[in-house]
């Protein structure tokens, strides 16, 4: 992420499998980043584009002018996707 942007960081914890997964959420408007910090690392980013009358937010606010995209809901999924990435390296290596 640009380190210009002052971003917002979120630590985010969810159970998967009888899996403490543990990782934070760092965005700002129009990009977000998930790292999964443990049991395993890993790294998922998205970005959307300038023109798009869409930002990023954690909770929705009543009168957004623009589409809002609710990230903690997804951010936890995207935790499970890294998480299972992880395992299937660790099988195939």
């Amino acid at each position: 992420m640009n380190n210009k942007i002052k971003t917002t960081t979120v630590s985010i914890e969810t159970q998967f499998d009888g899996i403490t997964l543990k990782g934070e959420l760092e965005y700002w408007a129009k990009d977000y980043c998930i790292k999964l910090l443990e049991p395993y690392q890993g790294i998922s980013e998205a970005h959307l584009i300038y023109a798009s009358p869409a930002k990023y937010v954690i909770e929705k606010s009543k009168n957004s002018t623009c589409i809002e995209i609710d990230l903690m809901e997804k951010s936890i999924e995207i935790l499970k996707e890294i998480y299972l990435n992880c395992l299937k390296e660790l099988k195939e290596n």
